[in-house]
This record gives C-alpha cells, sequence and structure tokens, in this order.
C-alpha cells in the first residue's frame, strides 16, 4: 500500500524526514556499539553485551582496593622542613634581592624530601620505626624526639648533680674527660694508677 504524502503540511513533512533521520542513526550507533562490543570481547576477553557497550566499559571503574605499601615515614626535622615551606610561599621578596624567594622554597622543599623516607615492606617500616629516627606520621616523630630530647637534659642534670658530690681531683678528671670528649662523655673512664707503695714483708 502507498502511502500518501499530498495531504501532509510542510512542518509534517519535516517532522517526518526528522523521525527518519533519528531512526537510521540510532541503527548506525547500534551496529556501531555492536562492533565495538565483539571487538573488546575479542581482544581482551571481556564480557560481550550489546548496546552502547563501549560507552560503558569506559565508565567502569574498578573498585577500590586499599594497599598498605609503599607508606612515607617521617623525621622530626618534617614540621620545621613544612614550616619552612610555608614561610618561603608567603614571603615578598624585595627589588634588591631578585629570586630569594625561589630559593628559600627549593631549600624547604629538598629539607622536606630529605625528613621523609618511602618504606616498601612491613619489615623495612619495622627496622625504620626501631631506629628511633622515623615515625609514620610528623607529629609522632616531634613526640619521639622531644622525649629523647628531655632523655638528654636529664641525664645531664643527674651528671651535673653527680659532679657536685666527686672530691676536687675527681671533678678534674671528669672536666679533663669532658674537654677530652666535647661533653659528650657519658662515663669517665677510669685512670690507670702508678704503682703503689712496695709491700712490706
Amino acid at each position: 500500500m502507498a502511502l500518501d504524502f499530498s495531504t501532509l503540511t510542510a512542518e509534517q513533512i519535516a517532522e517526518l524526514a526528522k523521525l527518519i533521520q533519528q531512526s537510521n542513526l540510532k541503527a548506525v550507533q547500534d551496529e556501531i556499539d555492536k562492533q565495538q562490543g565483539a571487538r573488546l570481547h575479542d581482544e581482551k576477553n571481556a564480557p560481550w553485551a550489546p548496546g552502547g557497550y563501549y560507552a560503558k566499559a569506559l565508565k567502569e571503574v574498578p573498585p577500590y582496593k586499599f594497599r598498605p605499601y609503599p607508606k612515607m615515614l617521617y623525621s622530626a626535622d618534617y614540621v620545621t622542613a613544612q614550616r619552612d615551606y610555608e614561610v618561603a610561599v608567603r614571603y615578598r621578596e624585595r627589588r634588591d634581592e631578585p629570586g630569594l624567594r625561589d630559593e628559600m622554597i627549593r631549600h624547604a622543599e629538598a629539607a622536606m624530601r630529605a625528613s621523609c623516607r618511602t618504606v616498601m615492606t612491613e619489615q623495612e617500616e619495622r627496622d625504620a620505626v626501631n631506629t628511633g629516627l622515623w615515625m609514620p606520621t610528623p607529629q609522632e616523630a616531634v613526640e619521639v624526639d622531644e622525649a629523647r630530647q628531655q632523655a638528654i637534659a636529664q641525664a645531664a642534670a643527674e651528671a651535673a648533680y653527680d659532679d657536685r658530690r666527686l672530691s676536687a681531683a675527681a671533678q678534674a678528671e671528669r672536666a679533663a674527660a669532658d674537654a677530652v670528649s666535647e661533653g659528650h662523655l657519658v662515663e669517665v673512664p677510669e685512670q690507670r694508677r702508678g704503682p703503689g707503695r712496695p709491700r712490706k714483708e
């Protein structure tokens, strides 16, 4: 049965042409999707599904999987380096000091890199933390360093208290030992004594 288009208005004819064009485009797109799905199935052994397969494949994101390593560790110097970096970024250099701000930023960035360490395994992390120099967070590194400094100050105070109770000769001996060790001596080495008086027989 032939269709009679003589009674259609110009607007109706334009609308009909538009529908036919959309139908043709959809058929072409379905064929493209089918071909792309088949190609991906052949190349990557992916599950084949008709209709917009390629677009769906692009949108699929694999689920996030937490991996504890590599992991960053920090030393007590990181906080200071980070503070220096923030100061450098906000620094306004004068006309008579061109390049100073960039140099400050580079120096701070180098200090931040030096105060970080990347570990790849649990054993490597354990070995680094056991040294007392590296911690999982900058704050923990600062707390460990402060505790170490307090222990050193406590030991120095106790040594000073003990020194005041020594005899004059022992204090002189201690002072001489500190001078040789630049004040880092923990114990005074025992001095070899000369031969004493011969025993009476």
